[in-house]
């Protein structure tokens, strides 16, 4: 396993068969064994039909196809800003959201947890500082509590919720963030399908 590949889960998309210029040969990830040696995962794919929604190809200038894209989905991420953006200022707390699992929420799925984190300009975990308040937007709103439903947590630097939006917020994006006194943080996440 390497960075890219500890990023692949359950019903993951890959195209295994680059090579046809046409329609790929598309597989699922329908099981992954996580051994217990340093670096290693086996995947059980099984072979599915190309969803023509999220299949996308990369042409060179003559036309010729370069690199298909499995689980291709055109929304408001961009790929690096999948991580959690500190807008604190230089040499003072540091905070970061992480959430479990992808930064992707679907609709009527499961529950997700989101972790805020406090640290010194070196760098070290804070681990007495004082929690912010949580937020949740999107197109720069405040969610209402009709589309989400929240679970009630001892910890204050952890937030769950549920989102029951309807297929109107596919591909649009759920900003977290939590404010502090002398820190803010915000984690773009995706609404997708169940």
């Amino acid at each position: 396993m390497n960075r890219d590949t500890e990023h692949l889960y359950y019903n993951t998309y890959l195209v295994i068969d680059a090579a046809v210029k046409t329609e790929p040969r598309v597989w699922q990830i329908s099981k992954i064994n996580r051994s217990n040696s340093k670096g290693i995962a086996v995947f059980t794919c099984t072979q599915e039909l190309a969803n023509q929604h999220t299949l996308k190809a990369d042409y060179d200038e003559d036309g010729n196809v370069t690199a298909w894209w499995a689980d291709w989905n055109d929304n408001e991420i961009a790929p690096s800003s999948a991580v959690s953006d500190d807008t604190s200022t230089p040499d003072s707390v540091k905070s970061v959201i992480t959430c479990s699992g992808k930064p992707v929420i679907k609709i009527g799925g499961s529950a997700k947890t989101f972790t805020i984190t406090y640290y010194d300009e070196e760098g070290a975990e804070l681990l007495d500082h004082e929690p912010g308040l949580w937020e949740i937007r999107i197109d720069g709103k405040l969610v209402s509590n009709t589309i989400v439903t929240y679970y009630d947590l001892e910890d204050p630097s952890k937030l769950r919720f549920k989102f029951l939006g309807d297929d109107s917020y596919i591909g649009k994006i759920l900003l977290v963030k939590n404010i502090a006194a002398d820190s803010e943080a915000s984690l773009e996440v995706e609404i997708s399908a169940l």
